[in-house]
C-alpha cells in the first residue's frame, strides 16, 4: 500500500555554505501490494529487493524554478516508527528540516501549519520510492517536486537494464527543441556502472544530440549510496549523480556548474517493463502523486488555477483514477490559500477535483511503457484554447477544456504502476509535469 505523508516541519535554519546536509523525512506507509494487471513488474536484471525498512533513506532530485534557482540533490529519511523526519538539500544552498509527521489518506505531512513555515507533502512507496513537495521556506527552496529513490546497498545488475525517463523541466523548457523523453542502458562490473545508448527526443520524436554518459562509480558517501560520474569538462557537463532504487526507480541529476547555473534538467523515470503493458489495466488503477507547473508569466487563467505565480512554481497534491473511455481522471485536493504560495495547505479531508484528464494513447511498439502520443485535458475557464494549437472541448458539465499533447513513461515495479508525464500547458506556454504512483 502506498501512503501520503504530511511532514510537520520545524526549520532550524538555512545552512549556507555547507556541502550537503542530510534530508530525512518520516513516512507512515504500509507495505507495497500486488498490482491489478497480473503482470509481474519485476525484472531479472535487478537483484531481489530487500524488505522495506522501518527507517528508510531516500536520495533524489528536484526540478528547478529557473536557471539559477531550485534544483539539486536531496536526501530524505522516513521513520514510520517514531513518526519524525530530518530533511536536507545539497549544494551550498544548504537547507535542513527536523520535526514530526502525520498521515492522512496515505499522504505524509511535513511542516508547521502556519504561514512562513508551510507544510511539505510526501507520497511514498515504502522502501522503494518517494515523491516530495517541499514547503518552500526560503528564497532557495521552491515547491518544485522532488523525485527520490530508496537507498541501500549498491546494486549489481544481472545483465543490461534499460531505464526510460522524462525531464523535470524549468520554465525554459521548449517541447519543440528540448528533449521530452529518453532512455539509457546500464550494466555493472563490481562498483563500476557503464552506460550506453543514451537517447533523448523532443515531444515530436526528433533526436536531440547529447554526449555519451560516462562510466560512474557506486559508493557510500555523505549523499548516500549513489552512482557518481565525474564532470565532463569537454562538454560543459557538471558532475552527475545517478540513483537507482531496488525495484528500478531512476533519477539522474547533473544540475549545477561550480557557479550554480543549472545546465541540464534532471531525468526521472523507471526501468523499462519486460513486456508490453496492458494499457487498460494502467488506466483502471488509482493513483496519488504530484502535478507541477513552472512559474507563469502572469497571474491569469491557468496560473491562478494551478496556484503558481510569476516568481514561484506550484506543485499540487493530486489523485487520479479511471475516467471515461479508457482515460484517467483526477485533480488536486482543495487548498487553504495563504499570502505565501509556498505555505498553501491542502485539505486531505475533502474530495480531490476531477477536472484533469490523461489519455495515454497507443504504447510504443518498440519500447514497452513509452506513450509518445499521450495527451492531457485541462480546464480552460478563459476560453484561450482556440488561440493555441491545443484542442478545445467541453467537460461533462459543459465547462471549456483544452487538450494538449504529452509524453508518458510508465513502469510497473513489483506490479505497481508508476507514471511520469510531461506536457506543455499551451494556455500559459509553461511545462506541466504529472508524477503518479499507484495506490
Amino acid at each position: 500500500m502506498m501512503n501520503i505523508i504530511t511532514l510537520h516541519r520545524k526549520i532550524p535554519g538555512t545552512l549556507l555554505g555547507l556541502p550537503f546536509v542530510f534530508l530525512m523525512l518520516i513516512a507512515l506507509l504500509g507495505l507495497a501490494g500486488c498490482g491489478s494487471s497480473g503482470q509481474s513488474g519485476s525484472s531479472t536484471v535487478l537483484p531481489t529487493p530487500p524488505t522495506p525498512a522501518v527507517v528508510q533513506g531516500y536520495l533524489g532530485t528536484q526540478g528547478a524554478q529557473s536557471a539559477n534557482n531550485g534544483g539539486g540533490v536531496w536526501q530524505m529519511s522516513l521513520d514510520d516508527a517514531d513518526h519524525t523526519y530530518h530533511i536536507a538539500l545539497s549544494q551550498d544552498l544548504g537547507y535542513e528540516g527536523i520535526g514530526t509527521t502525520t498521515s492522512s489518506n496515505g499522504v505524509v505531512l511535513v511542516g508547521q501549519e502556519s504561514v512562513g513555515n508551510g507544510i511539505g507533502y510526501a507520497v511514498e512507496i515504502p522502501g522503494r520510492a518517494t515523491l516530495y513537495r517541499p514547503a518552500g521556506l526560503s528564497q532557495y527552496i521552491y515547491t518544485a517536486p522532488v523525485v527520490l529513490v530508496a537507498q541501500g546497498d549498491c546494486l549489481n545488475l544481472n545483465g543490461t537494464a534499460t531505464f526510460q525517463f522524462v525531464p523535470l523541466p524549468d520554465m525554459r523548457w521548449n517541447p519543440s527543441t528540448d528533449w521530452a523523453y529518453g532512455s539509457v542502458q546500464a550494466s555493472t562490473s563490481g562498483i563500476q556502472w557503464n552506460f550506453s545508448n543514451l537517447g533523448l527526443f523532443t515531444q515530436g520524436g526528433s533526436s536531440v544530440q547529447t554526449p555519451a554518459l560516462q562510466a560512474g562509480t557506486c559508493a557510500d558517501s555523505s549523499n548516500g549510496n549513489m552512482v557518481s560520474i565525474l564532470p565532463d569538462t569537454a562538454n560543459n557537463i557538471p558532475a552527475t549523480t545517478i540513483g537507482v532504487g531496488p525495484t528500478g526507480f531512476f533519477f539522474a541529476d547533473a544540475s549545477f556548474t561550480p557557479s550554480h547555473v543549472q545546465v541540464l534538467p534532471a531525468k526521472v523515470g523507471v526501468i523499462q517493463p519486460t513486456s508490453a503493458l496492458d494499457t487498460s489495466a494502467v488506466t483502471a488503477a488509482k493513483y496519488t502523486g504530484l502535478l507541477y507547473e513552472a512559474p507563469c508569466s502572469d497571474n491569469s487563467n491557468q496560473c491562478g488555477n494551478f496556484g503558481g505565480s510569476a516568481t514561484n512554481p506550484m506543485t499540487e497534491l493530486v489523485v487520479f483514477g479511471p475516467g471515461a473511455s479508457g482515460t484517467l481522471a483526477g485533480g488536486a485536493y482543495p487548498s487553504r490559500e495563504s499570502t505565501n504560495l509556498a505555505s498553501i495547505v491542502f485539505d486531505l479531508t475533502q474530495s480531490p477535483a476531477t477536472n484533469i484528464g490523461i489519455t495515454l494513447g497507443p504504447q510504443d511498439a518498440k519500447n514497452n511503457g513509452l506513450y509518445k502520443s499521450a495527451s492531457v485535458t485541462l480546464p480552460d475557464p478563459s476560453n484561450l484554447c482556440s488561440t493555441t494549437t491545443g484542442t478545445a472541448g467541453k467537460d461533462a458539465s459543459g465547462n471549456p477544456t483544452c487538450t494538449v499533447p504529452a509524453v508518458a513513461v510508465v513502469g510497473n515495479p513489483e506490479s505497481k504502476y508508476a507514471i511520469f508525464l510531461i506536457a506543455e500547458d499551451l494556455l500559459t506556454n509553461r511545462p506541466l509535469g504529472i508524477y503518479l504512483y499507484q495506490q
